[in-house]
């Protein structure tokens, strides 16, 4: 009873139009180089969010959207818009496969650097390095001195808190406990590959940059920052023939400052933020809300952040404000 009586008053509230729902992977698997870094959800759990977006939305495609961000026209109420980050290899294999068979399009945004696995993201390589160490006993850890005197525990967080910049230490971990980077991306083969990508296309979905390999802005200078998107885009356009511009910040827009818009404006079309209801005054970064963090199917997620929009509202705080 109370959950009905929470629907009606979310309904009733300013809905959150468009509604871009984002995720990372579909995965009946367990999957090492993923599964330590965040939730994801399974084929039947991912069934029942399209299912139920498909029947409660407007599924709106690309151009719809760039209609929308560049040049202020409206949209169907209700409208949703898919989109996947980080280009794993089930976006090809279980994801496109889903969301062809319903008609729902999507957009997916890879890094040029792992398209047909020839590198790894530095957070993939920590997963891989923890699925290893909770295989271990403490005294193995032994093998790198940078776990030295170290729980189990304290390993982990340490590999899993490595950022950017420090990215290499994790191929030195990875050579001290013994663990072969290259041969799990030959025999796993976790990203995309061209040919995948050049299928997707195929059957209608969208593809953009992901920056070139999952580079975190907060890390980078402005000149860093353009340098990322621009390369990135210029290689996915080149490469698969598109003819538009799109770009999703990895990890997080949150901090990315306005003078970046300014030089990029005329150069994307459309980029994809993470801050959920949130609404940028920069008209064409568009927010996304994240579908598979919490686990919860996505009528609930969407109760809550319409809720959390009210509330926002309320406090001033739905709008971004960039300098």
């Amino acid at each position: 009873m109370l959950g009905e009586v929470l629907t009606v008053i979310a309904e009733a509230l300013s809905e959150i139009n468009p509604l871009i729902a984002y995720y990372h992977v579909v995965s009946n698997e367990k999957l090492p180089h993923i599964r330590h870094l965040y939730s994801y959800k399974n084929v039947s759990q991912f069934l029942n969010d399209i299912d139920y977006l498909g029947r409660k939305f407007n599924p709106i495609d690309l151009s719809d959207l760039l209609d929308f961000a560049k040049k202020g026209k409206k949209l169907k109420k209700r409208s949703v818009f898919i989109t996947f980050d980080d280009g794993y290899s089930e976006c090809g294999s279980v994801v496109a496969p889903i969301l062809y068979k319903k008609g729902i399009p999507a957009a997916f945004f890879v890094c040029p650097d792992f398209i047909d696995n020839n590198s790894m993201y530095f957070k993939n390589k920590g997963s891989l390095i923890v699925e290893n160490i909770f295989q271990k006993d403490e005294k193995d850890l032994n093998m790198s001195p940078l776990f030295k005197n170290r729980s189990l525990s304290e390993c982990a967080t340490m590999v899993l808190n490595v950022g950017y910049k420090d990215r290499r230490v994790l191929d030195r971990i990875a050579n001290d406990v013994g663990i072969d980077f290259s041969y799990y991306l030959k025999t796993k083969k976790p990203y995309l590959t061209s040919q995948q990508i050049n299928e997707m296309i195929r059957m209608g979905f969208n593809f953009g940059a992901h920056s070139l390999d999952h580079a975190n802005f907060d890390e980078l200078s402005l000149e860093e920052q353009i340098y990322q998107a621009k390369t990135s885009i210029d290689f996915i356009k080149k490469v698969f023939n598109i003819d538009y511009s799109i770009f999703a910040f990895p990890f997080s827009d949150e901090n990315i400052p306005l003078e970046f818009f300014i030089r990029m404006q005329e150069y994307v079309g459309i980029s994809f933020g993470t801050r959920g209801t949130q609404i940028d005054k920069i008209k064409w970064n568009l927010e996304r809300i994240n579908f598979e963090r919490s686990m919860n199917p996505a009528s609930k997620i969407y109760l809550r952040k319409l809720l959390k929009r009210k509330t926002n509202l309320i406090q001033g705080k739905g709008t971004i404000e960039r300098s």
